[in-house]
């Protein structure tokens, strides 16, 4: 269970959740939840809940130049798994959900280069289980913040899943 309480005098965030980092053998990705394209916040009505798959490779989005991509919201559980039987499964608990991503290199690495060409893989992955992530704003122009409703403002944040380690039969 994760409980954050953000200070009053702190300025909106863009994520709250926790990172972490998988081998990279992990590349098969299916969740149920907002799919299959990338969801936000502010961007999820298109996306229908369901159950879906995907590699790695597909699950991101390469935009031209390097920024956030890859989330999907209203997860109930996400897992990854290799070719070799391993798995590793996020599952939100109890009624709730969360919104997760997962890239094939290091945020700092995300937004650090410039370029969708100079994004070179890592050897790990790098897995975002958030609680919350602010919307993409640019309603009818990619210049415009982010709408009021879907910013992260100072308060008090829960939620909670459980990882577990099943085998794939």
């Amino acid at each position: 269970e994760v409980h954050l309480s953000i200070p009053k005098e702190t300025p909106d965030v863009p994520r709250i959740g926790l990172q972490f980092v998988l081998n990279q053998k992990f590349q098969n990705i299916q969740w149920y939840g907002r799919g299959p394209q990338e969801n936000y916040s502010d961007r999820k009505t298109g996306a229908a809940v369901g159950i879906y798959q995907s590699s790695l490779d597909k699950f991101i989005t390469p935009y031209v130049r390097p920024q956030e991509n890859a989330n999907r919201s209203d997860i109930r559980w996400i897992k990854f798994s290799s070719d070799d039987k391993q798995m590793i499964s996020f599952e939100a608990a109890g009624a709730g959900t969360f919104s997760a991503g997962a890239w094939p290199y290091s945020q700092a690495k995300l937004e650090n280069t410039s370029h969708d060409f100079e994004m070179v893989k890592d050897k790990q992955i790098t897995v975002n289980i958030d609680c919350a992530q602010m919307g993409v704003g640019g309603d009818n122009s990619w210049g415009l913040p982010v709408n009021e409703p879907y910013l992260l403002k100072p308060g008090e944040y829960r939620y909670s899943f459980r990882i577990s380690f099943p085998t794939i039969w």
